[in-house]
């Protein structure tokens, strides 16, 4: 029998308060110089309490590993940070807010292109200072391209092409900073000969971007005729080769019509994809320039509903609620929008939105409204929070009877590993000199039990969970019991990882220099296909810990000393591996011990967590962790050269026992 026991928390909210007093100036300067003195000693404190972030990197020439002099400025929010300038390309960044997005503007030398790197901080806690690394971020040296804009029948130059060619780096998918790029080369025209000129990278090709709205009303006038990707007609970019570079092109594009004449053809389904049919419902256009209602006909030989409207690139379809089957469905509203891509994409007010593409002016769409489930209440009243050896089921406690359907519940194992290099099988899909890393949602088999008046599912896998990996429970449609509806509950998809008895120890966290030898020897002298590869010699050091730190509480590291080539060096870099019972700051990773000639081919189509993968390591590390060292550089470790650093090391389990001491860790 269970028990289910409700938890109140309480939860205090901290307001952080701008302790500064303000000061005016009198005949009592002792007692202002005290105020101001106070006042700096509070702004400094709330800085200190607040966690830093320091961004670190290398600027390099592109197409080698040279470092290069440049200057570096950095906005974090709102702020401009002083510039940074290097002569070897290294670079620190400090003292940055956490979890703001930022751009780093990097100015090379004269004949290079400027460039920007868009990001955001690490989430940092109060009193926690943490270094992000950047990586290796490549400057392009710049030469001129010319090149003309022309209507493919009249052969007319367009001079008002707007033209642009962006090289940023964009590390967040979620950056507003980029969509507001502004570090964009541009091109400018000579209105007399319509040439156009924009700053390329040199021996690395090109791709222009272009807004043909040449009067400006918001509506693109042409399009190109050939454009980058065949799929996406009319998306308004073209690629060039760095062959190509070096001599003038002229670029065609086709006039577009004003208002066009769509064919619009509705399938509209139930959740059974069946044909919900005598519906009645419109389109209608918000064009500037064009408004009309289009009522919908329904063909009886395709099962479809058609209408036939115009505007220049925006239609909406209304759907009112309605009942059909006796089920009572939700009104629908869904928009086609007409990209810069030429293609249609196809909005509705609860569901994802997907394109479409219209052929011969016809475009095809499907809907699926929504039931109405409002006279049901049921929900999710508890479940699983954690896995461990009592509790090695999913389960869930619903405020009403449920009744399971046959494809209501999926068990699967995410993010399953597979390694497989290029000579492992003679037939499969992997090629000789590649090694594909890829990331499965695998179903496992569970049984489904109902108890407690069918409030209380239990799902059981029917073989033991692997420690330490991450289930996932999906439930889809379940029927509320009471009111015979099918309803599809947020609350009840849900993860957990499977508990793990892994002890940590000191001595199973190792430092790699990731530079594909060991010992002073390659660790894979060729690849799969039989390449000659290299070492990288002398590399920046990463901590690799093992999984087993998912069981401390806290870790903390101090590197007090480092040893390159037997030449000691002292040291005093900190790091916080492990706070509050996580990991943090540090990268999930998975790591190869392959050739550098090795090329690693990483699909992460069914993946669930993101996962770095690196190669050059000394052995293969399966779903790790690791923090990078940017500042210490070493070379392997040999009976003739040491290389080597000392840590200080203090970590807490779970359980509350401390473990303290120092080691030395040899380089890998």
């Amino acid at each position: 029998m269970f028990k289910f026991t409700k938890v109140a928390v309480a939860v205090t909210t901290c307001l952080a308060l701008t302790a500064c007093l303000e000061v005016e100036d009198n005949s009592n300067d002792a007692l202002v110089e005290e105020l101001r003195a106070q006042n700096e000693i509070l702004q400094n404190q709330q800085k200190a309490e607040q966690g830093l972030v320091s961004l670190y990197g290398q600027i390099v020439t592109a197409g080698s590993a040279d470092g290069m002099a440049a200057t570096i400025k950095v906005k974090a929010g709102s702020t401009w940070y002083p510039e940074v300038t290097t002569t070897d390309g290294h670079f620190t960044v400090p003292q940055l807010p956490p979890y703001t997005e930022f751009v780093v503007v990097i100015t090379g030398e004269s004949n290079y292109l400027e460039r920007a790197y868009y990001g955001r901080t690490l989430n940092a806690g109060a009193n926690q200072s943490f270094q992000q690394a950047l990586g290796q971020i490549e400057l392009y040296e710049a030469e001129e391209f010319t090149f003309k804009v022309a209507d493919e029948q009249s052969g007319e130059l367009l001079t008002n092409a707007t033209v642009s060619a962006d090289i940023s780096v964009n590390a967040d998918a979620h950056s507003l900073f980029a969509e507001l790029n502004s570090y964009k080369q541009e091109a400018t025209v000579n209105p007399d000969t319509g040439l156009y000129t924009i700053l390329a990278a040199k021996g690395f090709g090109l791709v222009l971007e272009f807004n043909l709205d040449l009067d400006k009303d918001g509506i693109a006038d042409h399009a190109l005729a050939n454009p980058m990707d065949p799929y996406y007609p009319g998306r308004n970019k073209v690629r060039f080769d760095s062959v190509n570079l070096d001599k003038e092109q002229t670029i065609y594009t086709n006039e577009k019509a004003g208002l066009r004449e769509l064919e619009i053809r509705v399938s509209v389904l139930n959740d059974d994809l069946e044909s919900l049919n005598d519906l009645d419902f419109f389109v209608n256009t918000t064009d500037s320039t064009n408004s009309a209602r289009e009522n919908f006909v329904f063909d009886t030989d395709t099962q479809q509903y058609v209408a036939v409207a115009k505007s220049s690139n925006y239609f909406s379809i209304t759907l009112p609620a309605f009942i059909a089957n006796g089920i009572n469905y939700k009104s629908l509203r869904t928009s086609l929008d007409l990209q810069d891509d030429g293609f249609y994409r196809v909005y509705s007010n609860y569901h994802n939105s997907y394109d479409v593409y219209e052929k011969d002016g016809v475009v095809d769409i499907v809907i699926k409204p929504e039931i109405n489930f409002n006279i049901s209440t049921l929900s999710v009243v508890a479940k699983t929070e954690r896995l461990n050896y009592l509790t090695d089921s999913f389960k869930l406690f619903y405020s009403s009877p449920i009744e399971l359907l046959s494809d209501s519940v999926l068990l699967s194992q995410v993010d399953k590993l597979s390694i497989i290099p290029g000579n492992a099988v003679a037939d499969d899909s992997t090629p000789n000199g590649t090694t594909r890393v890829s990331f499965n949602e695998v179903e496992v088999e569970a049984t489904s039990n109902l108890g407690l008046n069918d409030t209380f599912l239990t799902v059981t896998p029917s073989a033991p969970m692997i420690a330490g990996e991450e289930y996932k429970l999906s439930l889809g449609y379940i029927n509320d019991a009471i009111f015979n509806v099918r309803k599809d509950l947020a609350q009840d998809d849900f993860s957990l990882k499977a508990p793990s008895q892994a002890v940590f120890s000191i001595d199973d966290v190792f430092v790699d220099n990731f530079n594909y030898s060991t010992n002073g020897q390659l660790t894979h002298a060729t690849n799969t296909a039989g390449e000659m590869g290299f070492s990288h010699g002398e590399n920046p050091i990463r901590f690799v810990f093992p999984k087993s730190i998912d069981s401390l509480y806290n870790l903390t590291m101090t590197i007090t000393e480092s040893t390159r080539n037997g030449v000691k060096s002292a040291q005093s870099e900190s790091y916080t591996p492990v706070h509050d019972g996580s990991p943090y700051g540090l990268e999930k990773a998975i790591t190869l011990a392959s050739s550098s000639a090795e090329n690693i081919f990483v699909d992460r189509s069914e993946q669930n967590q993101y996962f770095h993968v690196y190669s050059g390591t000394a052995e293969n590390y399966a779903k790790s962790y690791l923090e990078y060292i940017h500042s210490i550089r070493l070379n392997d470790h040999t009976s003739s050269s040491e290389n080597s650093i000392k840590v200080t090391y203090s970590y807490n389990l779970a359980g509350g026992e401390e473990v303290t001491g120092e080691k030395v860790f040899l380089i890998r």
